[in-house]
């Protein structure tokens, strides 16, 4: 453990002896440019090449089957990444930070790809998935922002909570017919040029209408594309919504007006945040609007007041808490409910 840790060694070779290569081993080395794992080397630990700065060369072999926590974080001059067929797992951050692939081929067999395992990579132009590959974690793919194309492969079931977030380009994401869970903020990005939903007609839990992604009955909006183009500005809600999803229409700058259906029963966390709505009506009398669960957000600012972490409350209304931009009311069949007096 932490045996070449901050070392000034360049090039090391494993024998095919080593079974393992224990955690920290060169964490730091700043000045290594080449290894080769052996191939009865099972698992790469926690931080084995954390922050090795200029490697560039690594030869797997056939035999790996995980790579761990932090196992190659920051190791941004990377440019070239062949990964053995026996690897199951890419743990937490395992490959954050690097800067150097632009087609990155993950290998049939992965199953697993852990929390921020590829964020921050600036040069993924495209990734190819296995098709055994069933869950991607929290911000997984957090800013790959050359990345304009996302084709999720048959197999995949499960993206967790923000993990395609703040992908820039992102223009096209394809959906397959396994796919079950997208978890929240997946697709949000405040300067996004996303478009296009594409999903498959076998999808058991998600649909498209009106370019926007539902579920499979069409009673919740997951998520909206940032560039959707609304006529006149206007989203009228069809009868039969239920649910309006966290962020649904997160950053679209073309929405100015939505029509909220009386069959609404519940409204997310800031479904409309960072957009430039001006009007919002409901298709119901105020009383059925009072009745519809509300969400509040807290949303956590960093700073620490008397011992505690500090939280702004992020209404469903509000636009944009950084300069307190809310819609200030709900048009409803027999009035007006001032939202801001409602809260306060």
């Amino acid at each position: 453990e932490g045996a070449f840790k901050t070392s000034n060694v360049t090039g090391v070779t494993l024998p095919e002896s080593i079974e393992v290569i224990e955690k920290s081993t060169f964490e730091l080395a700043k000045r290594l440019r080449k290894i080769n794992i052996p191939s009865k080397v099972k698992e790469i630990k926690e931080s084995t090449f954390d922050t090795c700065s200029v490697l560039k060369e690594i030869s797997f072999s056939e035999g790996l089957e995980k790579i761990g926590y932090r196992a190659f974080w920051q190791c941004s001059n990377i440019n070239s990444l062949t990964l053995p067929n026996s690897l199951r797992i890419i743990d937490e951050s395992g490959f954050e930070g690097l800067s150097g692939v632009e087609n990155l081929v993950l290998p049939e067999g992965l199953e697993e790809i852990g929390d921020f395992a590829f964020a921050y990579n600036k040069y993924i132009e495209t990734i190819t998935f296995p098709s055994t590959l069933r869950t991607i974690g929290k911000y997984a793919f957090m800013e790959n922002y050359k990345l304009k194309e996302l084709v999720l492969v048959e197999g995949i079931e499960t993206l967790d909570e923000g993990a395609f977030f703040y992908n820039a380009n992102l223009r096209t994401v394809h959906i397959p017919s396994t796919l079950k869970t997208i978890g929240f903020d997946c697709f949000s990005s405040s300067d996004s040029k996303f478009e296009t939903f594409v999903v498959s007609d076998d999808n058991p839990t998600y649909s498209l209408k009106d370019g926007i992604l539902y579920s499979k009955d069409q009673k919740t909006i997951i998520f909206c594309p940032t560039k959707k183009v609304f006529e006149n500005g206007t989203y009228v809600i069809p009868e039969g919504v239920e649910k309006i999803n966290d962020h649904a229409f997160y950053n679209n700058s073309s929405l100015r007006k939505v029509v909220l259906p009386s069959s609404l029963k519940e409204i997310g966390k800031a479904p409309f945040y960072v957009c430039n709505i001006n009007e919002i009506r409901y298709e119901g009398s105020m009383e059925e609007f009072m009745n519809i669960n509300m969400s509040i957000w807290y949303y956590p600012t960093g700073e620490i007041i008397d011992g505690n972490a500090a939280y702004i409350e992020i209404y469903w209304f509000m636009l944009n808490y950084e300069n307190g931009l809310y819609v200030s009311e709900v048009i409803c069949n027999d009035g007006t409910i001032n939202l801001i007096d409602l809260y306060n």
